[in-house]
């Protein structure tokens, strides 16, 4: 009777040690649309992080939370990262350890309703109605003291405030920007300006990860010299663009 007890306890255990082996073990929100992410993880920053975290042996779900609430509640613990954002976030939130190595970089830039409005500053958008998504940190440092700046939560709200004429132009980034103006048909009448500002872009993990940043840093470090991340980013964006 004691052995029969100790083999089904022994097998209970093995079962759940399998199934936590086969659980994703970390929830991972990002905002980004295709090329650069998907809810079924092909886009090419998704793919980036499928194959670091596989390196690593470790498992996690994408999820989808608006861009400012996510920030809290990876604050808070609530989820493990987030990604793509700029560098520095933790000044803000300190509880956010950067992964120092860089998924992908941005380019950020003024999309208007009329081929004639060009802005190639973010001086030159001060004292016009302009709009962003909140939580979006570089667009929101860059124009923290302007005075017609309008905050959405996604770029369906973003591109129709721009639409019927409410603002002069919105922010947006100049590679998913045109595949969503694509796919909604209005590429004939709205057009990204010239890039306002470049950045490396980066994941984020809550500070109670422990090293899993430094590791994931020195995978994609790997990543990159072999040119891997250079190729992933090629081979969706291409893809997209077919």
């Amino acid at each position: 009777m004691k052995a029969g007890k100790t083999a089904s306890l022994f097998v209970m255990a093995s079962l759940f040690m399998v199934a936590a082996a086969t659980a994703d073990d970390l929830r991972i929100n990002s905002n980004d649309v295709f090329p650069r992410s998907s809810p079924d993880q092909s886009g090419f920053e998704d793919r980036i992080l499928d194959e670091a975290f596989r390196r690593l042996g470790r498992t996690w779900e994408l999820i989808r939370v608006p861009s400012e609430r996510a920030l809290a509640s990876l604050n808070r613990g609530e989820i493990d990262g987030d990604y793509v954002r700029i560098a520095g976030l933790e000044k803000t939130y300190p509880n956010l350890v950067q992964v120092k190595e860089p998924i992908s970089t941005m380019d950020f830039g003024a999309f208007t309703l009329s081929g004639k409005l060009r802005f190639s500053s973010w001086e030159e958008l001060r004292n016009r109605p302009i709009a962003m998504i909140i939580g979006w940190k570089i667009v929101e440092e860059r124009t923290r003291d302007f005075p017609y700046v309008t905050t959405v939560r996604d770029e369906e709200s973003l591109f129709a405030l721009l639409r019927t004429g409410r603002v002069d132009a919105v922010i947006y980034d100049l590679l998913e920007g045109p595949r969503f103006l694509a796919k909604t048909g209005a590429s004939g009448f709205i057009f990204p300006g010239p890039v306002l500002e470049h950045r490396d872009m980066y994941l984020y993990l809550n500070q109670k990860s422990g090293d899993l940043n430094e590791k994931l840093a020195l995978v994609l470090a790997d990543m990159r010299k072999e040119g891997l991340i250079a190729t992933i980013t090629s081979d969706v964006t291409t893809k997209a663009e077919r």
